[in-house]
């Protein structure tokens, strides 16, 4: 909730891109880590945390603007479903990738997608604005 408060006072795309900037400083942490140290993990967790809330309120106020009122409920409706897949969907793959490795592994590469993925959706936020 705070992370949203502090988005709602910038531009939808500079929340946005403060917000994926946040996630991608945890995703490096949590990847350059080897998912080994519990300090480092905890600390990714809380940049993952503010980061999303960043990302969600400046992507939220920016659908928003664009959507005409009357489609604004089904709009909002497939927003918060992508809000939610976004952050499960990571879970899932990792708790998959272990049937074939160990966990530090799987959190490991799944975070380097991560930080890949972070970084093309950070661009884009640049080419939308």
């Amino acid at each position: 909730m705070p992370a949203r408060l502090a988005g709602a006072r910038r531009t939808p795309y500079a929340a946005q891109r403060s917000g994926l900037a946040g996630l991608a400083g945890s995703l490096l942490l949590l990847a350059s880590t080897g998912a080994s140290s519990l300090p480092a993990t905890l600390g990714s967790t809380v940049l993952a945390g503010i980061g999303h809330g960043l990302a969600y309120s400046g992507a939220a106020r920016a659908v928003d603007a664009r959507t005409p009122a009357a489609q604004r409920a089904g709009i909002g409706a497939a927003l918060y479903l992508l809000f939610y897949w976004g952050p499960g969907a990571p879970a899932v793959a990792v708790g998959l990738l272990t049937a074939c490795m160990p966990l530090t592994v799987a959190v490991t590469r799944l975070s380097w997608a991560g930080v890949a993925l972070t970084a093309l959706a950070l661009s884009a936020t640049y080419c939308l604005a």
